[in-house]
């Protein structure tokens, strides 16, 4: 094995330049995505990182495409693809061969791998001649950065971008590019290459001129690193390697794992869209920002899906409700400010960090607008409070908690509900989670007229008021609690005589300026199923009526009734399903003693999942009915896989199985019941106040039998039968 001597390619010529906005790419085009912490790796099914204007793949960190190109060429042409993918959130192998040629068939085989750690990305290039002679053959590595914001990434346009550095070949193994931004910004991707030393390296290619035996391999690693001038950029290996790396972010993951419980079943489908889940929730945690809602397009912090996912996962992951109670907290808004819809106590609801969001392009850094987050963070922190009996946290947030609930009270003084909309220059038409312009209507299909009080945020706001009653006891603050039960009552009341529709047997969909029903059949309320803000009558009337076929399909419930005239198939949220959407009401109607239902909607998930080769749900599907030849729903083709709380929605519903009722340091299991399909189900680990327990449930033919395996640190379980 042999190589020419380095040759550093002349960079003086590359001159810096005013960088034009990319074309909007396809965001429905096939990808494998890789992420750990901030850092986000899109590359496409072969494992390669093509530079094409009308793909989306890339190296992300910080709203920032850096790394836009990772390719390979042996003798000028690319490697021919045979097998590979991702086997976790963080790594994922390739096997290649060699393209015909001057080289013997077949003879040249390739294998490649790459793992994201903290700030970097690792990755490993191996070839093996596997003929009988010796083989030479050029390979060359390209490489590019185009420091897009993800705003362009996704398709915006920019009037002016700005200057992209002339690479700088820094030494004979390593290269840096480089980007000032109009926010004053440096930016910057540095390329480490170890193992030989290249042929020639040049601003956008390394080149190597490789002779190898018969029988022999040849083995380069690289790491690419994102940095900016603003953060210092993390890696805590000694010195690196691939294997470092690896087996570093496998430990790291291993650790958090034993953190949390462990879930195991006699279903094998059902465990692995399970460890999917747990995989997909990993993959999408932030470190002291909590957690991102979905990939590729939203790897940051929104306030309503975190809030949501925090409670979807809490009573098995309490230390990330934790995170994301405590990042939440460190957003809060302290001012008024039109632009951003920032007002004291408000929770965010999405937080980005670019360059456009710097120069005021894009208005998220951070967003409020949002009507439900608020409410949604109160009743995470009284979810946590529950599982955990961590009272200390409440404690120190305690000033944060009283402005939250402070926002809630001011804003809906006027009419006694929280309303968004109806304010000029908002970013976003519709603030609740169906936040697509045309979401809310009237049952003639016109569009709502602003301000609007959808019917969840009430509920939410309920159960906020409830929440942080029950907490203001825990710490003495008995005059408190009573303000919040008394308002929390008014609220029911006044819940209950406005959004009931007596005629349709169903809650309205929202009010609009004129106190008007938006008098559609829609999946929203469901949420409210085991709130406590509809009586016993209404909750039942509700999840039967969302059970209808118009409403449940087969697979999901609808968001939208397809008798309903604004009822589209392939809409975003008028006729589509959202796992998230489904468990919230399939967990309430367990919570009112509709089990029959809530497990058709658990199961029919289950189902989804299985089918699909991930073992993932996806943010949303379209709302086409489930038939005899259907083996998974028609897919919404721009659908965010992972997104957080479709992860966090199949932790949830397995509460239908166990509905668990936790209180300071014991957990009533009410009832029971696994479905014909699962024979048992094991829970390790599951926190109960300070201590854990470990359960096992058991079907047989008298029933489903419960037991205790084991109780640390005074956690009790209390086993319940109702009838």
């Amino acid at each position: 094995m042999s190589a020419k001597p380095f040759v550093q390619a002349d960079a003086a010529s590359d001159q810096a330049v005013v960088l034009p906005s990319p074309t909007k790419p396809d965001l429905t085009a096939p990808r494998l995505v890789l992420k750990q912490g901030g850092t986000m790796v899109m590359i496409n099914p072969q494992g390669i990182m093509t530079r094409s204007p009308d793909h989306a793949l890339g190296m992300f960190a910080d709203d920032t495409r850096g790394l836009r190109e990772l390719d390979l060429r042996v003798d000028g042409k690319p490697l021919l693809f045979e097998s590979g993918g991702a086997d976790s959130s963080y790594h994922a192998g390739f096997r290649y061969r060699a393209p015909l040629g001057g080289i013997e068939n077949g003879a040249l085989s390739a294998g490649s791998a790459l793992v994201v750690y903290e700030d970097d990305l690792y990755y490993k290039l191996v070839f093996s001649n596997d003929g009988l002679e010796a083989v030479r053959f050029d390979l060359a590595v390209l490489f590019s950065a185009g420091f897009e914001d993800v705003f362009e990434v996704r398709g915006s346009d920019r009037k002016q971008r700005g200057i992209l550095l002339p690479p700088q070949v820094l030494d004979s193994h390593r290269v840096e590019l480089a980007y000032v931004g109009l926010d004053g910004v440096h930016r910057s991707v540095q390329l480490d290459f170890a193992g030989p030393q290249p042929t020639l390296l040049a601003g956008h290619q390394a080149v190597y001129n490789i002779d190898l035996d018969a029988g022999a391999s040849w083995q380069l690693e690289l790491r690419v690193s994102y940095k900016t001038d603003q953060k210092p950029h993390q890696c805590r290996l000694s010195a690196w390697s691939f294997g470092q790396a690896l087996a570093s972010a496998q430990s790291e993951f291993n650790n958090w794992l034993t953190g949390n419980a462990g879930i195991e079943t006699s279903h094998a489908a059902l465990n692995n869209v399970l460890r999917r889940a747990v995989e997909d929730i990993n993959m999408l945690r932030l470190g002291h920002l909590g957690i991102a809602a979905g990939l590729p397009q939203f790897a940051v912090p929104f306030g309503r899906d975190s809030a949501i996912t925090g409670l979807q996962t809490c009573w098995l992951m309490p230390g990330l409700s934790r995170d994301i109670i405590v990042a939440l907290a460190s957003y809060q808004g302290t001012k008024y400010d039109a632009v951003t819809a920032e007002e004291p106590g408000k929770i965010m609801h999405e937080l980005r960090t670019g360059e456009m969001v710097k120069t005021g392009e894009a208005p998220f850094g951070p967003y409020y607008g949002t009507v439900d987050a608020t409410q949604l963070w109160l009743m995470l922190i009284s979810e946590y409070t529950r599982w955990t009996g961590d009272l200390a946290l409440s404690a120190r947030l305690w000033p944060q908690i009283q402005a939250a609930v402070s926002f809630l009270r001011r804003r809906s003084r006027r009419t006694g509900f929280i309303t968004y909309g109806g304010r000029p220059g908002e970013a976003l038409a519709n603030q609740c989670w169906k936040d697509s312009y045309n979401s809310i209507m009237y049952s003639d299909g016109s569009l709502a007229i602003a301000p609007i009080a959808v019917c969840e945020a009430q509920g939410y706001m309920y159960a906020a008021f409830v929440g942080v009653a029950e907490l203001a006891r825990k710490h003495r603050k008995n005059a408190y609690a009573r303000r919040l039960e008394a308002r929390s009552s008014k609220l029911r009341a006044d819940f209950q005589r406005r959004f009931w529709m007596p005629e349709r047997g169903f809650v309205a969909l929202a009010l609009d300026k004129h106190h008007r029903q938006c008098d559609v059949i829609s999946s929203n309320p469901g949420h409210l199923l085991g709130l406590g803000i509809l009586t016993s009558r209404q909750e039942k009337l509700v999840a039967k009526r969302l059970m209808a076929p118009d409403m449940f399909n087969g697979w999901f419930i609808r968001t939208l009734a397809s008798s309903e005239v604004a009822y589209d198939d392939s809409d975003y949220q008028r006729g589509s399903g959202w796992p998230h959407d489904n468990g919230l009401a399939a967990v309430g109607m367990r919570q009112i003693g509709q089990y029959e239902d809530a497990i058709k909607v658990f199961a029919a998930h289950v189902d989804i999942a299985s089918a699909a080769s991930d073992f993932r749900l996806h943010e949303l599907y379209c709302g086409n009915a489930r038939t005899p030849e259907s083996r998974e729903p028609v897919h919404y083709k721009v659908a965010c896989v992972p997104q957080a709380w479709a992860a966090g929605s199949i932790l949830h519903m397995l509460r239908v199985c166990v509905n668990p009722v936790p209180q300071g340091n014991t957990v009533s299991i009410v009832n029971p019941r696994l479905p014909d399909w699962l024979h048992s189900l094991s829970i390790s680990r599951l926190r109960v106040g300070g201590g854990s327990v470990d359960l096992q449930f058991t079907r047989n033919a008298d029933g489903t039998t419960s037991s205790v395996v084991k109780s640390a640190n005074n956690a009790k379980v209390k086993l319940v039968r109702k009838r």
